[in-house]
């Protein structure tokens, strides 16, 4: 309820014309991407996951959430009257109610337990400030400072430095030096999160070929308030493009350019930590990494 609260706050202080940067960005993601989620498994009482299950999860449930109320709201709000359903205020209502009801429901159910799982106990302080960890979190940011001086000074020896610390860690995990097993997980998503971010940064314009089609339908959803369903495109058939990227431009306050060039990125950057978290079923930490 205080992030939904937060959320709400810094949409109305930005419909006022008081912007607060990075922190409606931040705020943002972590509401659209895992808290519909999290709190949809406490309703139903799913435990015992583990820190990267439950992050992919929650992920993977909120982002459908997303799709799905928003395809809603295009179909049911202009029968109520609301002609730009897919605009600031009718979004900001719907999840605000939306946040408020599943955690309602999350206390109700849970209102007379305390539960702390013994077995899959989070990162400790020491362990997320230790040496291994911080380099692994350096990964990304190395990326978008490499990123920025190609932008800027056309040299790209940030970004080579980057490729010789991620051969570096791989190193030493097929070791077995320096990292720990438990931080695994933690250098696959930060790995494929620099590896995303030093090609998809590199320009503050869009480039590829199917992206341009996604910017345009999704431009053409957040321009007119609507999806028309009716233009005939494989891509204009897509949830992923003409809702998702939508909602998440409005509520974070970024052009859909960087939608597609900061946010996207972070999200497919789930699935090689889905896939470790599968290999690691089937055998151990260093062969699934």
């Amino acid at each position: 309820m205080s992030i939904n609260a937060v959320m709400v706050a810094l949409m109305v202080l930005a419909a006022g014309g008081l912007d607060i940067p990075f922190l409606r960005q931040l705020t943002g993601l972590v509401y659209l991407t895992l808290v519909p989620g999290l709190l949809i498994f406490r309703i139903i009482r799913l435990r015992n996951l583990g820190l990267t299950e439950t992050l992919l999860y929650a992920a993977g449930v909120s982002i459908a959430l997303v799709m799905f109320l928003g395809f809603f709201m295009n179909l049911a709000y202009p029968a109520l009257g609301i002609p730009r359903p897919i605009g600031t205020l009718p979004l900001t209502v719907t999840f605000a109610l939306l946040i408020t009801v599943l955690s309602a429901l999350a206390w109700f159910r849970e209102r007379r337990e305390s539960f702390i799982p013994a077995d899959k106990r989070p990162f400790s302080w020491a362990e997320v400030l230790s040496p291994p960890a911080l380099l692994l979190v350096l990964l990304p940011l190395i990326s978008v400072l490499g990123t920025y001086l190609v932008n800027s000074r056309a040299n790209n020896i940030l970004l080579m430095v980057l490729l010789g610390l991620i051969a570096l860690v791989v190193a030493f995990i097929g070791f077995n030096r320096f990292i720990p097993p438990r931080l695994y997980p933690l250098a696959v998503i930060m790995i494929a999160i620099a590896l995303l971010w030093h090609w998809s940064l590199i320009s503050g314009f869009l480039w590829g070929y199917d992206i341009h089609h996604e910017y345009y339908f999704q431009n053409q959803v957040q321009a007119n308030g609507f999806w028309d369903s009716n233009l005939k495109s494989n891509v204009n058939s897509m949830l992923s493009v003409v809702i998702l990227a939508p909602v998440y431009s409005i509520f974070l306050g970024m052009d859909s350019i960087w939608i597609f060039k900061i946010v996207y990125p972070l999200l497919f950057a789930l699935l090689p930590l889905a896939l470790f978290q599968v290999f690691r079923r089937y055998t151990d930490g260093r062969p699934a990494f």
